[in-house]
């Protein structure tokens, strides 16, 4: 009855569709009991990598996980799922898929829970540096010979079309920032004194 709930109030499959609901929850509920995770978690799982747009449907999402579960040590398997929530966006925005995104973090988790967390933040960190505009980010495009404005905008165009239709156009989403912006200036705390 949880895993019914839990699959129903998700919105994983179309409403009113016993049928779907029925063979989701059955599938969750296989994921959960074989790897000790709870049936809420791995729903809500589910439920973040189709909205990241790292996979298209609940049963490929659920095949991500799983495949995923296999190849990281139990002790990390809660850190790994972990990391594809809070940072499934990031990989999506710079163009991975959910194969791709969860190989990465695969690799990382040889170095334990510290290689899980510096692989994700590496990824948010860049996603958000180079999108920002700020004085520093500007001037690393301006090296390497490429027009911030240019590769921020095209960034956050490509994040937009990876979106599934229904968050294309949801309130504060990237769309809202591509837009003629002018480089953040340094602070003035950051100029070199003058000395006397």
């Amino acid at each position: 009855m949880q895993a019914v709930q839990a699959v129903a109030s998700a919105k994983l499959v179309p409403e009113g569709d016993a049928k779907a609901i029925e063979d989701l929850t059955v599938k969750v509920q296989a994921y959960a009991t074989a790897w000790g995770t709870d049936v809420a978690e791995a729903t809500q799982y589910v439920s973040t990598l189709i909205g990241s747009g790292l996979a298209d449907n609940a049963t490929q999402a659920l095949d991500l996980i799983t495949v995923a579960s296999g190849k990281v040590p139990a002790a990390l398997r809660e850190d790994f799922l972990e990391a594809g929530n809070e940072y499934g966006q990031f990989f999506r925005t710079l163009g991975f898929d959910g194969s791709q995104a969860f190989a990465l973090l695969v690799e990382a988790s040889s170095k334990g829970k510290y290689g899980i967390d510096k692989a994700g933040d590496a990824i948010k960190e860049f996603t958000l540096r180079a999108t920002d505009m700020s004085a520093s980010s500007v001037g690393a495009y301006k090296a390497i010979g490429l027009d911030a404005e240019t590769m921020s905008n095209q960034i956050l165009k490509a994040a937009i079309r990876r979106r599934p239709p229904s968050r294309r156009s949801c309130p504060g989403c990237c769309r809202s920032r591509i837009r003629r912006r002018k480089p953040t200036p340094p602070s003035p705390c950051s100029a070199p004194r003058s000395r006397t």
